[in-house]
């Protein structure tokens, strides 16, 4: 019976079998036939109940070993499924199964990148069009290409940008027709104010012959012609401003030497300290004279006393400040001092005109410089102009 039952195992494949009993040990194959090759372990846990398996190596290939005593025999019967096979086709199961998560992430990752492509390029053009129009580019479109989320910005977009473009061409227009009101007004008032400048200038030669109670209405008769004739030069030079007409010249200047020269031909040398280390830089002498002209007429006007100018250099700038100590400028108003006709008291009607900073302002900027205020109230003002000293101008034309 045993070698019948071997000899049918033998026939079967995939498995070979080893009989064991106290008689010794059979397999289907002689060099299995050795019952040692039994895990200890499983031939201890064989019974007649169920089937005991475990896995162990034999001739140091791995295997399946399940084994069962067979009822009212001392034979035990151990099936021995070899899991070489098995390995390695779950080896190659795993090789195609890693391979083929590479192509679905690789796929992925492309599938990905054109769908972010396809979704963002209408972003990023509608990004690069905003910044063009934030630029200055005022025709910039965008091309409405789909009737999807994206046609609908494109097109929304560019009826923005044409109501913008439309808009600031509107207001560009409305500023040059009132630059060239204001050019003509000056222009055409330039003979009548010329003759009465003229005219003021002979009365006042006369006023010791005037009747001492005309005197005072001729005086200030005389003082509003003067004042009409200060508002008209600064009226003319705004507007040259604003044609970018304005020239630069620039010259070799010593910076003490032209303020302490401007301080006598004005006669302020009594009523403004000059406190100023040697400075030479290249600028504009006209403008520059202008700059500090208007700085110091406005601290004598308004700052009354201890008016100082300095000048400093560093390596590449030239500083000039002007100080007094006057009453200050309010914190508020502050931001507002280079204003056209700005008052920090808008009840003063003295003799300035509201136009002296922004004239200094446009000039300062024009000599590529900066020009900051600072001021405490109680406790004066002080305006520094920073000047680059060796700045090189390309062109006569100021911008």
């Amino acid at each position: 019976a045993v070698n019948e039952l071997l000899a049918t195992y033998r026939r079967a494949s995939g498995f070979d079998v080893l009989l064991v009993s106290d008689r010794g040990a059979r397999a289907t194959i002689k060099r299995f036939a050795d019952s040692s090759i039994i895990p200890q372990s499983l031939a201890q846990g064989v019974g007649t109940a169920a089937f005991e398996y475990e896995r162990a190596k034999v001739e140091n290939k791995p295997y399946v070993i399940v084994g069962r005593a067979i009822e009212g025999t001392d034979i035990e019967v151990f099936f021995l499924f070899p899991e070489g096979q098995v390995q390695d086709q779950i080896s190659q199961l795993g090789t195609v199964l890693f391979t083929g998560w590479l192509i679905l992430v690789a796929a992925s990752g492309l599938i990905g990148v054109l769908l972010s492509r396809q979704v963002l390029t209408p972003v990023s053009r509608a990004s690069f069009a905003a910044r063009s129009l934030a630029e200055g580019l005022l025709d910039t479109r965008l091309p409405v290409e789909t009737n999807d989320e994206f046609g609908i910005l494109a097109l929304s977009f560019n009826e923005m940008a044409q109501a913008l473009q439309q808009k600031i061409a509107e207001l560009s227009d409305a500023r040059e027709r009132e630059r060239r009101f204001t050019a003509n007004v000056a222009h055409e008032l330039r003979t009548p104010v010329a003759a009465l400048v003229s005219e003021a200038s002979l009365v006042r030669d006369q006023l010791d012959d005037i009747p001492a109670e005309f005197r005072r209405p001729v005086q200030l008769l005389v003082g509003d012609v003067t004042r009409l004739r200060q508002l008209l030069e600064d009226l003319m030079e705004i507007s040259l401003f604003d044609a970018g007409r304005q020239t630069v010249e620039v010259d070799e200047v010593d910076g003490p030497a032209l303020i302490s020269t401007l301080l006598r031909r004005r006669g302020w040398v009594h009523s403004v300290r000059l406190d100023a280390q040697p400075v030479v830089l290249r600028t504009d002498r006209r403008r520059l004279e202008r700059v500090i002209s208007n700085l110091v007429s406005n601290a004598i006007r308004y700052g009354h006393a201890d008016i100082v100018v300095r000048v400093r250099k560093t390596n590449d700038k030239a500083l000039i400040e002007v100080s007094d100590k006057g009453p200050g400028i309010q914190p508020e108003h502050l931001p507002n001092v280079f204003d056209r006709f700005f008052k920090a008291d808008p009840s003063r009607t003295g003799f300035g005109t509201g136009l002296g900073l922004s004239i200094v302002h446009e000039n300062v900027r024009i000599l590529d410089g900066t020009i900051t205020v600072r001021s405490e109230v109680g406790h004066g003002s002080t305006f520094t102009v920073a000047l680059p000293r060796k700045r090189q101008f390309n062109s006569r034309e100021a911008e």
